[in-house]
């Protein structure tokens, strides 16, 4: 596991190399472990390589958190 680094535009790491699935994880699971339980979350896909893949791990460890989670339908407005 390497160290996780952000930068302007969010999580800067090289897929395979500090992008991991160990090291998504690991933040997703801190993460919900922040969200108010009685919330209702939600995540999208990234269009990268292996986005349908990262996001299925990073729904699976907040579940595991019991944290409300879901998937959006459509890319969400900053």
């Amino acid at each position: 596991m390497s160290n996780i680094k952000f930068g302007t535009g969010g999580w800067r790491a090289v897929i395979g190399d500090g992008f991991t699935k160990a090291n998504v994880q690991l933040l997703t699971a801190a993460l919900a472990r922040k969200l108010d339980p009685q919330q209702v979350n939600y995540v999208e896909i990234g269009c990268g390589s292996g986005g349908a893949r990262f996001l299925r791990t990073a729904l699976d460890a907040m579940e595991e958190e019991n944290c409300q989670i879901y998937q959006a339908t459509a890319p969400a407005l900053a």
